[in-house]
């Protein structure tokens, strides 16, 4: 446990506001797929991706299946 805090202190990324809504939304439904995340923002596909690989590279998201059905759930790791 501790290693964890130690990795989350020394590896926080600064979340912008779309990255708190993916967060804020996959908290309340459990999960997010691209076409979920269409419905809340009006970024455009390509910066949806972007988004989505940065919450991943930084441990926030992990994804889950593949091609359309694809979604995200939140790292059990790491409580924000």
């Amino acid at each position: 446990m501790e290693r964890v805090k130690e990795r989350l202190v020394a590896k926080q990324p600064r979340l912008e506001d779309h990255h708190r809504k993916i967060i804020r939304y996959v908290r309340m439904n459990g999960s997010i797929a691209s076409r979920d995340y269409a419905k809340i923002s009006p970024r455009k596909r390509s910066t949806r991706i972007i988004d989505f690989k940065f919450l991943t590279e930084n441990e926030i998201l992990v994804r889950r299946g593949n091609g359309k059905g694809s979604f995200y759930i939140l790292n059990e790791e790491i409580v924000l």
